[in-house]
């Protein structure tokens, strides 16, 4: 059965990482990001994931996991090395409605972690449902290399100028036109050859101003 895919919205969201490891560090990184309230559950944490959780005033606890650490978190990542321990997660997890990812175990998951190709605020997923995240890294790393820095700074031009066109132009069909025709492959070429000036300039003499 395929999964539904989303972008889910963490800011200033709970969301509870059981484990202190490399592993753990990577997946309190990627929370951090999507701004997240992230709360650590460990009894022992490297160094690495200490000193992210300090820099960003993240909580750490410095215990063995128990249910009243969840919260009402929004999401909870497991990745300890006991299996019983990502279990009990698990389980707590679905008893209280909260979403769960048992790292490296898919019959344990709510949701997967994708690869991801960041050119904010373009971003690509790419998902495998669990069953191969090496070759979902590879594809991020294709990806990386089709779509630069140069498409997050169209994408960011591109996005200033839509409220011109959705206040210039009433009819739906007319400004879904306007817009697909800023966002095509010429426009694009357009916009890296002359500069985002030139470009909104070029565009908004496609704009109607009556």
């Amino acid at each position: 059965m395929a999964k539904y895919p989303i972008f889910l919205d963490l800011e200033k969201q709970r969301a509870v990482v059981v484990g202190g490891g490399q592993v753990a560090y990577q997946k309190t990184r990627g929370l951090l990001e999507a701004d997240a309230r992230v709360v650590v559950v460990t009894r022992q944490i490297v160094p690495e994931l200490a000193g992210l959780c300090q820099a960003h005033g993240s909580e750490v606890v410095l215990s063995d996991y128990a249910r009243e650490h969840l919260g009402r978190a929004r999401v909870v990542i497991a990745c300890t090395d006991d299996r019983s321990i990502n279990e009990t997660v698990y389980r707590d997890c679905q008893q209280a409605g909260i979403l769960c990812n048992v790292v490296d175990t898919p019959d344990l998951c709510d949701f997967y972690l994708p690869a991801v190709v960041r050119r904010h605020p373009l971003q690509i997923a790419i998902g495998t449902e669990g069953s191969s995240p090496a070759f979902a890294k590879k594809v991020r790393m294709q990806l990386e290399k089709q779509f630069t820095e140069e498409h997050s700074a169209f994408l960011r031009t591109l996005r200033s100028l839509r409220p011109e066109v959705l206040s210039a132009i009433g009819d739906l069909g007319r400004r879904e036109a306007l817009l697909t025709e800023f966002a095509d492959d010429e426009s694009f070429e357009y916009f890296v050859e002359h500069g985002a000036a030139a470009w909104q300039a070029r565009c908004r003499e496609r704009i109607p101003t009556e």
